[in-house]
């Protein structure tokens, strides 16, 4: 991995919501539709970081029937992010708690 790629990856994970979406990506794949329930933010937004992390290659997404899912990408499991993301996931920060309750009830 070359410099503008690194800080590209590490650029995507360092905004918030980008953030709350990786987390709730942990426990797997995931519908757009329900990562816009857990996030709280309309379609377009959540697509639109959802479309920063895919670039930043630390998301995939595919397509199954008319839902688009998203995962964790092995590209960006490797990068070794994963485990600084599961250190936040497992804080006790009120956002990522209400994230947590928003997935589990879905």
């Amino acid at each position: 991995m070359d410099l503008n790629q690194a800080v590209l990856q590490l650029n995507a994970a360092a905004e918030p919501s980008r953030l709350r979406l990786l987390i709730a990506l942990l426990g797997g794949e995931t519908s757009v539709g329900d990562l816009v329930t857990v996030l709280g933010q309309s379609q377009p937004r959540v697509s639109r970081h959802l479309h920063l992390l895919t670039a930043a290659g630390r998301v995939e997404s595919f397509r199954e029937g008319r839902s688009i899912f998203y995962r964790w990408s092995a590209e960006g499991l490797d990068a070794g992010v994963a485990s600084s993301v599961a250190a936040v996931a497992a804080s006790d920060d009120p956002t990522i708690a209400r994230d947590r309750e928003r997935l589990q009830k879905l």
